[in-house]
């Protein structure tokens, strides 16, 4: 089923690239109507309106297929695979992270997803989750990936580059991460560094656009004249960037950064022409002539190796007419499978060996025996990870050069300024303090405040839908309030079971006990008795709308009676009140 799935994915994905939406929507449609009580199809409408960047349909969809199965682990690992790139409530996805955590504590994925939405708020819980994902799956180059890239963000260089080294041993063939290395090595003035990663990525993949583009603004920094210019460059970026940069925060915001960003560029100007006087339109000179000469060396070093004069449209083209071929074989590949799994099966006068090759081309693996070995521990459907290569030796960095250039200029503008002011304009300026514990504190038992609010307001509004749905049985007008109180794929069983003594059971029951979902979700079980008739109802409402009934002679199915047995266990252990959710708890 896995396997089924995905190959319609990547069907669907390549219709939306070649612009036929309406076969990628028909695919996705076929998987729902061919099994609509699993989640599979409206996870890959889901993924039609994903990769349409249609967030509102996407959220639609995700939520279908939530309702469908809203613990399955692989609809949790998908949504929270699309709420990366979605417009979507963020508590909505950090409630699902953490039903996730709870539920599947072992996946290295939840803990991931959890240290990525911390990153910004709590950024040493985000250290703690990435590791315990790296410690359950070491070998994941995404989840080395985004740790390093952590911490290079905070700072921490040495740390950063053991986990990049990490990753790259897991893929050196790579290119996308070669690439993305090398573009934070360039940001960080790691030339030499830079220059190897974007060598081994384009050879690797010569016509990805990507690389192409960093490597024309990359391989031009050999030239010493160019990384001279670069850092100088960048040395006056820094200057007006920093200040500018300060004096909006301090402002609060509340003045635009262009009107700032001019001001300080204005006073710097001046302030250097104070410091150099005729010394500055040297260095402008000097400078406009460095950017001269560098931009004709970058021109020459790209024409060299053939980068420049290329025509795009011929590169478009070939990518295009690629992209048509892959699609084809997709289709073909998909229908070969099919019509493998409904017709063949494994001749049993086939040695070992011819069977192994059998499987292989069925499975479009190259490692049998991993398969195998997964089956015997229990694996309900084959999962075979890529074939990694490892490297023999670790990643060494060649050493790089001291960019005395940078060095000079800075020193002598510095000697300018010591000469014509002398060393008394230094004074101790106040370093930033730390957050107090006492506000850390407070932020934390306002953000648990604020949760406790949002589960007693689900479970009150859920408490409203049950009174209505009780009363409307009294009053016998449930059946035109039935769309208001009664979710849709529900409905038809009620209209069909309207006469069913159940019913006459809620006219007079009550709400004992209330027993709301894990992790605040918008969901709650509520026990209904009536003593009279010793009744024991449980009513489910999830989002405002009841979903399901469970009572003794209501369940039609042995699981239903299950589910009822396991409720009346977790009501009669965890069950609440109802005066636990009173309004006045809110305030």
């Amino acid at each position: 089923m896995v396997r089924s799935f995905l190959n319609t994915l990547k069907l669907i994905e390549l219709y939306i690239g070649k612009g036929e939406k309406e076969k990628a929507e028909a695919e996705a449609k076929m998987a729902t109507r061919n099994e609509p009580e699993e989640p599979d199809g409206y996870l890959l409408l889901a993924f039609y309106y994903f990769y349409l960047q249609e967030s509102v349909n996407a959220n639609h969809w995700i939520e279908e297929a939530l309702y469908k199965d809203p613990e399955s682990e692989w609809v949790l690992l998908n949504v929270l695979y699309m709420y990366q790139d979605l417009v979507c409530d963020e508590d909505r996805r950090k409630e699902l992270i953490e039903l996730g955590l709870q539920l599947y504590p072992t996946n290295p994925a939840f803990h991931a997803h959890y240290a990525k939405i911390n990153e910004a708020v709590n950024v040493e819980q985000a250290k703690v989750s990435y590791e315990e994902a790296i410690r359950l799956n070491p070998f994941n180059e995404r989840f080395l990936t985004n740790y390093a890239l952590l911490l290079y963000r905070l700072g921490d260089w040495k740390e950063a580059e053991k986990y990049e080294r990490l990753a790259l041993e897991q893929n050196p063939e790579d290119s996308e991460g070669l690439a993305f290395y090398a573009s934070i090595a360039l940001e960080r003035r790691k030339y030499k560094k830079a220059q190897w990663l974007i060598d081994e990525a384009i050879r690797i993949n010569p016509n990805n656009p990507r690389i192409r583009e960093l490597y024309k603004e990359i391989h031009p920094t050999k030239s010493r004249l160019v990384r001279s210019k670069r850092e100088i460059k960048q040395l006056f970026v820094k200057m007006w960037a920093y200040p500018a940069n300060f004096l909006w925060r301090f402002f609060k915001e509340k003045v635009p950064f262009l009107w700032i960003a001019i001001i300080v560029i204005v006073i710097e100007f001046y302030s250097l022409l104070i410091v150099l006087r005729g010394g500055l339109l040297l260095v402008i000179i000097v400078y406009l002539l460095l950017s001269f000469t560098s931009s004709y060396v970058t021109k020459t070093m790209l024409k060299k190796v053939g980068l420049l004069g290329i025509d795009e449209k011929a590169i478009k083209k070939n990518l295009k007419s690629t992209q048509e071929a892959a699609l084809s074989e997709m289709k073909k590949e998909s229908l070969h499978r099919e019509e493998t799994a409904a017709t063949t099966k494994p001749d049993s006068s086939l040695t070992s060996d011819e069977l192994e090759t059998q499987l292989a081309q069925i499975w479009d693996v190259d490692d049998v025996a991993s398969i195998k070995e997964e089956v015997k521990q229990g694996e309900a459907v084959p999962s075979v990870s890529p074939p990694t290569r490892k490297v023999t030796e670790p990643l060494g960095w060649p050493k790089e050069d001291k960019n005395w250039t940078v060095y000079m200029l800075f020193a002598g503008m510095l000697f300018s300024f010591l000469v014509r002011f002398g060393f008394n304009v230094f004074d101790d300026s106040p370093q930033p303090q730390p957050v107090p514990n006492e506000v850390s504190e407070s932020m934390r038992e306002l953000e648990n405040q604020q949760k406790e609010k949002r589960v007693l307001t689900a479970v009150q509004e859920s408490i409203s839908v049950v009174d209505r749905f009780v009363e409307s049985i009294q009053t016998n007008t449930l059946e035109d309030n039935l769309a208001d109180l009664v979710f849709v794929n529900y409905q038809s069983v009620i209209r069909e079971n309207i006469a069913h003594p159940l019913f006459k059971h809620l006219e007079n029951a009550k709400i004992d006990k209330v027993l709301p979902q894990p992790m605040g979700l918008s969901s709650a079980n509520f026990l209904l008795t009536n003593e009279k008739e010793k009744a024991s109802i449980i009513v489910k409402v999830a989002y405002g709308k009841i979903t399901q009934i469970y009572a003794d002679d209501w369940n039609e199915s042995e699981k239903e009676q299950a589910d009822y047995d396991v409720l009346m266990e977790r009501m009669e252990a965890n069950g609440k009140g109802v005066d636990e959710f009173e309004l006045t708890d809110l305030r």
